[in-house]
């Protein structure tokens, strides 16, 4: 490959992470200003939304940057500061991988076990949330209590520094079993989805009910309506999840196997892009399924915009006011 295809390559991609970087940024802080000072988005749902959207945010705001700087400029030009950044970089993407563990096994609890779930205190999410980040952090910073390859030739590369044993056991092991926690445990959500809507059907056909019950049972199937459309959209973070993660997942897997530190940089990018993707295109997911969310989005902007007309009103009548004051001046000095 020549050497004006590779700059262009790296220029492309450079572009590529930091728009979705700025993206990410935006659309999520956004979500966590949304969620955070609206106390009715206050749910367990939105809990483990909210720890989703944080992590995304510092990958749009951290991570992807921090990539950008050691590809480009292959700094830090110092071993235990190259470990620290690419533990770091790990970290976050292990939180987040976590996050959305917790948020398919929270739905699952919700559609499968809708009573136990509605009593229980959202403290329970709250812990869930804080072991995710504990647990992310612990396996994204391994590498600087001295399993890495102890091998560095002045430039920041993580081909280089990282041991392939950790890559492998590590990365790719709780990576892949995650993966299929998350599928395994949303088939089972599908499931008892479509078997309660053919048990609906067939108990209205056949009964008819008095008032109170049609009441009753109206209530419980909106609540349950409400969690299905919850779990449809939390659906779709996690299969924009399992698309987007699984190149790299690959990428690393045959790295670590062959022992094959020589892996095209532009591959390993690829797949980095895929990864910063991820974490611009959850905040859209959310505007445009979650209601709530969506409902106290648009607020926002309409209490924003109409902060700027106003302003511009005011502007525009001070501006007014100065020059019907200077041609009063101008008629009294005349």
């Amino acid at each position: 490959m020549s050497e004006s295809t590779v700059m262009i390559t790296q220029i492309v991609l450079t572009f590529f992470d930091l728009g979705f970087s700025l993206c990410s940024v935006v659309g999520n802080s956004v979500v966590i200003y949304v969620i955070s000072r609206d106390k009715k988005l206050k749910s367990k749902a939105n809990y483990h939304i909210l720890s989703v959207a944080f992590v995304d945010f510092l990958i749009g705001l951290l991570a992807t940057p921090l990539g950008v700087i050691a590809r480009i400029t292959r700094a830090p030009h110092d071993f235990h500061q190259c470990v620290f950044l690419y533990s770091f970089i790990a970290a976050l993407f292990a939180v987040s991988m976590l996050s959305l563990l917790a948020v398919s096994i929270d739905r699952c609890w919700a559609v499968c076990f809708p009573l136990t779930y509605h009593v229980a205190e959202i403290s329970i999410a709250k812990v869930a949330i804080f072991f995710c980040w504990m647990i992310g952090i612990i396996v994204g910073f391994i590498p600087t209590f001295g399993w890495n390859s102890g091998e560095f030739y002045g430039s920041c590369d993580f081909r280089i520094i990282s041991s392939m044993d950790y890559v492998l056991y590590v990365g790719v092991i709780i990576a892949v079993l995650a993966l299929l926690l998350i599928i395994t445990i949303y088939s089972i959500i599908y499931c008892v989805i479509s078997r309660q809507a053919r048990k609906r059907n067939k108990f209205n056909h056949k009964h008819a009910k008095r008032r109170e019950e049609i009441i009753a049972q109206t209530t419980d199937y909106v609540k349950q309506k409400n969690e299905i459309r919850a779990t449809f959209t939390l659906s779709m973070i996690v299969g924009t999840f399992v698309v987007l993660w699984t190149p790299g997942i690959v990428c690393f897997f045959v790295m670590a196997a062959t022992q094959n530190r020589n892996i095209s940089e532009d591959v390993m990018e690829l797949t980095k892009s895929c990864l910063s993707l991820n974490a611009a295109l959850d905040p859209l997911i959310y505007a445009y399924r979650m209601k709530n969310i969506r409902k106290a989005m648009n607020n926002l902007f309409k209490c924003c915009s109409n902060k700027k007309e106003l302003q511009s009103v005011f502007t525009l009548s001070d501006k007014r006011s100065f020059k019907s004051s200077v041609r009063t001046l101008n008629d009294v000095v005349i």
